[in-house]
């Protein structure tokens, strides 16, 4: 069915994919972005089915200016409730598995308790605190996904596209620790997809997961990116300014269940696709 849709953040990495995906779903679709002009911490007008609320400040930028980081990512999504309340629109959250911190153990469900250790970590468990709370006051429907390192073309900052950039440009790979902390990573195209069967479905009222589910250390990733590359690129360990964070996988028993999937792109191939992407741009 056609909907009316707000995407704020519809500029970012992973808005531009969505806005795409969802125009060819036949979609109305109206952009919100910093860089149109557009302000999240400012109270939004409009009338709308769906808000895909994906604009946040950044885990990089948060550690310089926590105060922004506030500003933007709790002030911001209460705007977009207050939005929500007035065309009884659905939200869809991108949170992240930030908000688990450092749990106690290697892989983490939705009931896992939240610890976060970043300014950035709080600031979505503070985003999705909200959400809740205008469900049950307001009755506001809501999904959040709790994303894990997404991943894919017209990525411009992380640590994949840090090791392309380094690979194309003949320079070292750089890699901060030991190497051997892990991470989950999922590819784009996947994530997009669940956002749109999340609307097209009418699911609601929960929080999931959205990862792939298996990590792999930094250091095997550099060696995968240099592998797909084809080409010869040294690596380099340099100390980090804080303690290595080992990193978890996520569970996707209730993606599962929610959905009768889970994401399918192997890091291999989607990373294939990514190098391919970024030669022909």
């Amino acid at each position: 069915m056609h909907k009316k849709i707000l995407v704020t953040g519809s500029r970012g990495f992973i808005g531009k994919h969505l806005v795409k995906a969802l125009k060819e779903h036949g979609h109305s679709i109206t952009e919100f972005d910093l860089v149109l002009g557009n302000d999240v911490t400012k109270p939004i007008e409009g009338d709308y089915d769906i808000i895909y609320h994906l604009a946040a400040y950044s885990l990089i930028k948060t550690r310089d200016n926590p105060w922004k980081a506030i500003d933007v990512n709790i002030k911001g999504t209460l705007n977009v409730l207050e939005l929500a309340r007035k065309c009884n629109a659905k939200v869809v959250f991108s949170s992240a598995s930030s908000v688990y911190g450092i749990p106690l153990y290697k892989r983490v469900i939705e009931t896992t308790p939240i610890r976060p250790v970043s300014v950035y970590g709080m600031t979505k468990a503070g985003a999705e605190t909200l959400i809740e709370t205008y469900y049950r006051l307001y009755g506001i429907d809501y999904l959040i996904f709790r994303f894990t390192n997404v991943y894919g073309p017209m990525q411009t900052f992380g640590v994949i596209p840090s090791f392309i950039n380094a690979i194309n440009e003949g320079k070292p790979i750089i890699i901060f620790g030991s190497g051997k902390q892990t991470r989950d990573f999922v590819f784009v195209d996947d994530v997009v997809h669940f956002l749109v069967r999340a609307i097209e479905e009418d699911k609601k009222d929960m929080k999931l997961n959205l990862g792939s589910g298996k990590t792999i250390s930094i250091k095997e990733l550099a060696g995968l990116c240099i592998k797909i590359a084809g080409k010869r690129c040294e690596i380099i360990n340099r100390p980090v300014e804080r303690d290595e964070r080992w990193g978890f996988s996520a569970d996707l028993t209730s993606l599962k269940e929610v959905f009768n999937e889970v994401p399918e792109t192997s890091l291999e191939e989607g990373l294939k696709k990514t190098f391919e992407r970024w030669s022909t741009t």
